[in-house]
């Protein structure tokens, strides 16, 4: 089953203040809490416990410039790519999530409630993180 979405929401906090919260990997359950735990496994591979009974491995990917993090999730019962990124758009600074994954089986197989279930939990910690940037 395929999930494809884009969650956007607007933060009262510079960019580079957002950007030092989503570009920290060791952060990322304090945020996203379908992932309990990770291990960094070196050159950018990190192992990672979902909330759900299951592990995956995920590559960490910085894109400084871009201010974009790509989550690309290689192993486990979810495969493809999450993109994390912050902007300055007019006078706003924008935190989005855009999510292109595929749940493997037999994960695949609660359809439309796992759709659902992924985009809340993006909105959830986006405004996590919404909340931490403007403290």
């Amino acid at each position: 089953m395929n999930i494809r979405f884009q969650e956007k929401i607007e933060v009262s906090a510079d960019p580079e203040k957002v950007w030092k919260i989503v570009s920290k990997w060791e952060d990322i359950p304090n945020y996203w809490h379908g992932t309990t735990k990770i291990l960094n496994l070196g050159n950018g591979l990190f192992k990672i416990r979902f909330a759900f009974p299951a592990n995956g491995v995920m590559k960490f990917i910085l894109l400084e410039r871009e201010r974009i993090v790509v989550e690309e999730y290689i192993k486990g019962p979810l495969r493809g790519i999450v993109r994390i990124g912050t902007c300055k758009e007019n006078d706003s600074t924008l935190l989005s999530c855009d999510f292109d994954v595929k749940l493997i089986f037999p994960y695949s197989i609660f359809g439309k409630w796992s759709f659902n279930h992924f985009r809340e939990g993006a909105t959830h910690a986006l405004v996590r993180i919404k909340e931490r940037s403007e403290s």
